[in-house]
């Protein structure tokens, strides 16, 4: 019979079931990258992922998680932990490992196998099966691993407990995903966490990422730049005053979450040994999520550029005239409305999809109380497929001089350059991220859909032109609604306003007439 614990042992043991950092760092060890036993002490980006899990826990009753991390980040070791520790401690739990390939599957299993040897006797279960692939405990609760490539793997499973590891390289996702997703009930205590590295777009991993940037699927996206591993780092760092221009503009973007010369040191002796090939890099070590589902053939915007304007603080110009974009969702589909000063493209309105018969004229109401409550100088409706927002805000006065619609398919007002007004628009818009004090929200639905447009393609007689926006739809498996409406501010140029001080210093009547009808003839 045991002896009855003192108080200090029993707050011990609760913090040791209840505080996974604390536990792992006081009873789990492992290999570490250089041979050597040690505690599982969490890093950085483990802390991050537990922090993101654990609020989701709170809020939900259970996890829904997928990760994108670059190369070798502790990802997989964090989630072993995390399920070793519950069914260590709770009964009647069933965890179950998908891995990508047999080493890993192996891999994996020994790390578990490891955290049960070095454990503590006191807080180890008696097992009861011990196999190369599974173990169960005393106290009913199990751990197993597979290897994906049977299409049928998932189909009759129940477990509590899902790890699907290197998602992006499993073969026979796509047939694969139907029953992964049915393994693990909705109910409370459940945990179903994916991570992987990216492995291009149009895969099961991709679609979950972008379903969980969407909010459609349920998911939580759970980013992990490379730049927080330590060991990614070189001895002697760059210069600042020697970053090539690139280098510079992810200096400034992501200094302030942890980015030191030492990483950007690394960063170009690497892509050195992918033979110069950056696109290998930005794979692998992502700085952000659209990056990472980049490769060779590239993007139509550079990335770069959008991440430094990313939340960037820029001093609001009140001279920049105040234009506004209107995406109107198709059927079932979100409308958006973008409002952009000068430099300051400000944070989306999204209304809900409505595909009620009075829609246009709901909408209609909305942008007419914008435009009396905010005085904007310029209001661009998409009329690709409808026009009755437009037509209703004429009828209630509004000037086509202030309110004006553009079908992207028309023609470009520079038609020997661009295929119509979709290509001319968003070259607008990219060359907008030349000015380095350009600020976009800090909105990754918005990011994605940046991040989704493919390199322009050029004709025989040099027009430019982009891929069909339904291609982009099925990549992103959702409308780049809000791309569409942060590119209609650019549809037409827009006066700067006059200053009112200018107004004042000029000290005649008909000076200031003359401005009055000007903005007039602007705002309506």
């Amino acid at each position: 019979m045991r002896e009855a614990l003192t108080h200090q042992q029993e707050v011990v043991l609760r913090k040791l079931a209840n505080v996974l950092p604390f536990y792992s760092q006081h009873c789990l060890k492992i290999v570490d990258k250089a041979g050597l036993i040690r505690p599982l002490v969490l890093n950085k980006a483990q802390l991050y992922i537990h922090e993101k899990v654990e609020e989701q826990k709170r809020r939900t009753g259970m996890v829904r998680a997928v990760i994108l991390k670059g190369r070798q980040q502790g990802c997989t070791t964090y989630i072993q932990a995390r399920f070793f520790h519950r069914t260590n401690f709770t009964g009647n739990l069933s965890a179950y490992v998908l891995a990508h390939q047999v080493e890993s599957t192996i891999k994996i299993f020994s790390m578990t196998q490891k955290f049960r040897v070095n454990l503590p006797t006191d807080l180890q279960q008696p097992l009861e099966k011990d196999t190369e692939r599974a173990m169960s405990m005393s106290n009913g609760s199990g751990y197993s691993v597979g290897t994906a490539g049977s299409a049928q793997i998932g189909r009759g499973m129940t477990v509590q407990l899902f790890h699907g590891s290197e998602v992006a390289f499993y073969e026979n996702a796509d047939q694969l995903s139907t029953g992964l997703m049915q393994t693990v009930a909705d109910v409370a205590g459940t945990e179903l966490i994916f991570e992987s590295t990216a492995n291009g777009p149009g895969n099961f991993f991709y679609d979950l990422v972008m379903g969980a940037i969407a909010g459609t699927n349920g998911f939580m996206l759970i980013f992990i730049p490379w730049y927080w591993q330590d060991e990614y780092k070189d001895p002697v760092p760059l210069l600042e005053k020697d970053l090539d221009d690139k280098e510079q503009k992810y200096w400034e973007a992501y200094k302030s979450d942890g980015l030191t010369l030492y990483h950007l040191a690394w960063r170009r002796r690497k892509i050195a040994s992918f033979g110069g090939q950056e696109w290998k890099f930005i794979q692998e070590y992502p700085f952000n999520p659209e990056e990472a589902f980049v490769k060779a053939e590239g993007r139509f915007f550079d990335l770069a550029r959008v991440y430094v304007a990313r939340g960037k603080k820029v001093e609001p110009d009140p001279t920049a005239p105040l234009i506004i974009g209107i995406d109107q969702g198709r059927t079932g589909d979100w409308t958006s409305i973008a409002r952009r000063t000068g430099k300051i493209l400000h944070p989306f309105e999204r209304i809900p999809a409505d595909d009620g018969s009075e829609r246009d004229m709901r909408l209609a109401g909305r942008v007419a109380k914008i435009i009396e409550i905010e005085k904007p100088d310029l209001v661009v409706l998409d009329v690709t497929n409808e026009h009755g927002a437009m037509d209703r805000l004429h009828e209630l006065g509004y000037s086509k001089r202030l309110v004006k619609g553009v079908h992207f398919g028309e023609k470009a007002i520079d038609p020997t350059r661009h295929r119509n007004m979709r290509v001319q628009m968003h070259c607008d818009f990219r060359e907008w991220f030349l000015d380095p004090d350009v600020s976009i929200p800090d909105d990754g639905k918005f990011l994605a859909q940046i991040g989704a447009i493919p390199q322009e393609k050029e004709s025989s007689n040099n027009v430019l032109y982009l891929v069909p926006k339904d291609d982009i739809i099925k990549l992103l498996k959702f409308s780049p609604n809000d791309l569409e409406a942060a590119i209609l501010t650019f549809a037409y140029p827009v006066r700067k306003k006059i200053p009112l001080d200018k107004i004042a210093k000029s000290g005649s009547v008909e000076s200031t007439m003359n401005f009055k009808s000007t903005l007039r003839s602007f705002r309506r």
